[in-house]
């Protein structure tokens, strides 16, 4: 990968982020430079012979040149797929962009085919972060704010001890896990996904993240995302029927083996994670009432009450237990 050169001294085309993640993109027309700096990042240097051969329809993973805690990448689009569902959701034809959530789908299936590296891999960063949340008892602990320590005492007060304990148990199955288990991107999430504008194959950031364990994590940190916005948003367009189903079911379909238990279990910590990292970022608000008053029922079901309101095309659908 080339570095972002001269566009990278410019006023950036546009910028956004969190704490966590800050991205900035320059350039315009043919080509656009992402620049990625990140709080935490996996520890693994990953090189271009980590990237599994693409299968038919996979979406393309791409190693950004890294300098520090900062990932660079040379892309034709200057938009998520995030950004794109969102867009098409609200205007009700979230369908439109099915094909883009195979191509991830296809392409979480080649990077759990790849054989395992003779590197030692770090478990989940979110897992890892969701643990360390947990753990920590007050606000005294190093690196600890106002707001977290809110948001556990309200997840404490709502959840119950039990449930709590219930997640921490999750989180510690991920982190403690064989140190042999697949490849895996780490962040598989919609924000992590940019789509060509001239209709070619589909980027995926690869390599600031990268970490072992099964390939369930990846496929819930995305299927998660979509069943937040499900549960949490609204598509905006009134009379509108056309919801995320579609495309959820487009990246499902590929991974057919999945252990639906550890999906529906990582979905709920993918939604406990964008609560930590909102608190983190902007500090304690009412907004995270909602997100608070689900986890009782997320806990209790696995994760499968909030992935049966997402409206599964039936061949997916089946495969979900009742």
């Amino acid at each position: 990968m080339t570095g972002s050169g001269s566009a990278a001294t410019a006023t950036p085309h546009r910028e956004f982020g969190t704490r966590k993640v800050r991205t900035r993109i320059h350039g315009a027309d043919a080509m656009f430079t992402w620049e990625r700096q990140r709080a935490h990042r996996s520890l693994v240097d990953v090189l271009e012979e980590l990237v599994p051969p693409r299968s038919e329809g996979s979406a393309r993973l791409v190693v950004g040149a890294r300098r520090g805690n900062t990932f660079t990448y040379r892309l034709s689009g200057d938009s998520s797929l995030g950004e794109d569902t969102l867009r098409a959701w609200r205007s009700g034809t979230a369908g439109h962009v099915a094909r883009h959530f195979a191509a991830a789908g296809r392409a979480l299936l080649d990077l759990s085919a790849c054989p395992a590296s003779d590197r030692p891999l770090p478990p989940p960063l979110g897992a890892w972060q969701i643990r360390t949340w947990l753990r920590r008892a007050g606000s005294g602990t190093e690196g600890e704010t106002a707001a977290r320590v809110r948001l556990r005492e309200a997840l404490l007060s709502t959840a119950g001890k039990a449930r709590a304990r219930t997640l921490e148990e999750w989180v510690d199955q991920l982190v403690e896990a064989p140190g042999g288990q697949g490849l895996l991107h780490g962040e598989y999430s919609v924000s992590a996904m940019v789509r060509d504008r001239h209709g070619g194959d589909m980027a995926v950031f690869f390599g600031e993240t990268v970490c072992r364990g099964p390939i369930e994590y990846d496929a819930g940190w995305l299927v998660g995302e979509l069943a937040e916005w499900s549960d949490v948003s609204q598509p905006g367009v009134e009379g509108t029927t056309t919801g995320l189903g579609g495309p959820a079911s487009a990246f499902l379909r590929p991974l057919s083996d999945l252990d639906l238990g550890l999906l529906g279990r990582v979905v709920v910590l993918r939604r406990l994670m964008h609560v930590i990292d909102y608190v983190s970022a902007f500090g304690w608000s009412d907004l995270l009432d909602p997100y608070v008053a689900l986890m009782p029922e997320l806990v209790d079901s696995g994760g499968m009450s909030t992935l049966s309101r997402i409206g599964w095309d039936a061949d997916v659908a089946d495969r979900l237990p009742s």
